[in-house]
Order: structure tokens, then C-alpha cells, then sequence
């Protein structure tokens, strides 16, 4: 449930990349030329956008709660985003995203343990004024943080692509673990 949100974010960044693509161009277009005929690039520039974005009711089975019994976490509270968007003045864009649980906490369906939500998750994107090579760097570390010890469920991942000058795929690994301390 997590990826899926992940990627509508992705989305929303790369409409946001393309409507930045045009306005960069027509900045470039509109560039006055000095007299040698060389067109003046656009200055960099950088949007922000900064969100509460409430936590849709989700469900989280923690394996390690009532001493390795496992329950079922319902979660609830908001997630603070910040998702910066640079265009480089060269044709060149780089999107970089985050968000992080903000007072979100679950209930165990069945002990009524309370578990806070901790941790960042970040996506960094970068697409060159030539178009390749393409890189992107997802890395996720998620923690519900239970009472007591052993009852803490942590989810890691880490994910990076690079497309490489061919178009081809020049390095792609995914590594993801879940575990309980």
C-alpha cells in the first residue's frame, strides 16, 4: 500500500516536471540573443511544495507484537511532504521528494498497544538537459515503535536505477528487508 503511494506521488512530480519542461522552454525561446546569435539560457530555478497530507486509514500486520503472535495495526494521523522541483536553466530537471510521519500512530487490533510511526522515506530524480542518463534513488525507512521490548517493526528499501547515454540500463538494484527488534 505504501509503493502505490510512493508512485502516485512520482506522478504527480513528473506532471509537475513536464508543465516545467514547457515553462523552461518558453522561458528559453523568449531569451534574448546577444550579438553573436547565442540564445541566453533561463536562471535555475527551484518550486517547493509543502503538505500535511492526511494518512488514509491503513493496516499493518507487526509480526513481532504480542511476543511474536502478530497483530493487525490500524494507523492513523498526517505525513509531511516537501517536494522540490529544479529546473537547471540548461533544459535539465531534478526532483527531489520526501515525507515523513508526522504525530502518526497505529492501535493493535488486538492487545490496544499504541505504536508511533517514525522514519523517512525520499525519492531523488535526475533527468539532464540531454535526456540520458537518467538516474533515480528511492529509499525508504519506515518504523512502527511499539511498547516493550521486541515489539518494533521496521521496514528498509532502497532502490536505484541509471539509465545509461545508450538508453539501455546501466545499474538497477533493489534491496528491501522487514524485521522486528
Amino acid at each position: 500500500m505504501k509503493k502505490l503511494s510512493c508512485l502516485a506521488v512520482l506522478f504527480v512530480a513528473l506532471g509537475l516536471i513536464v508543465l516545467g519542461c514547457d515553462k523552461a522552454r518558453n522561458l528559453m525561446e523568449a531569451s534574448p540573443s546577444d550579438q553573436s546569435g547565442v540564445i541566453s539560457l533561463a536562471k535555475a530555478t527551484t518550486s517547493t511544495i509543502v503538505q500535511e497530507i492526511p494518512i488514509d486509514p491503513s493496516s499493518f500486520f507487526v509480526p513481532c507484537a504480542l511476543s511474536g503472535l502478530g497483530e493487525t495495526v490500524n494507523l492513523v494521523g498526517t505525513l509531511h511532504f516537501v517536494l522540490h522541483v529544479t529546473s537547471d536553466g540548461s533544459g535539465g530537471f531534478h526532483l527531489v521528494y520526501s515525507f515523513n510521519p508526522d504525530g502518526a500512530f497505529g492501535i493493535g487490533e488486538i492487545s490496544g498497544d499504541v505504536y508511533r510511526a517514525v522514519g523517512v522515506t525520499r525519492e531523488s530524480l535526475n533527468i539532464p538537459s540531454t535526456g540520458l542518463p537518467v538516474t533515480d534513488t528511492f529509499v525508504d525507512r519506515t518504523r512502527l515503535v511499539g511498547p516493550g521490548p521486541g515489539n518494533n517493526f521496521q521496514i528498509v528499501e532502497t532502490f536505484h536505477i541509471t539509465v545509461g547515454k545508450s538508453g539501455g540500463t546501466t545499474v538497477i538494484f533493489d534491496k528491501f528487508s522487514v524485521d522486528c527488534s
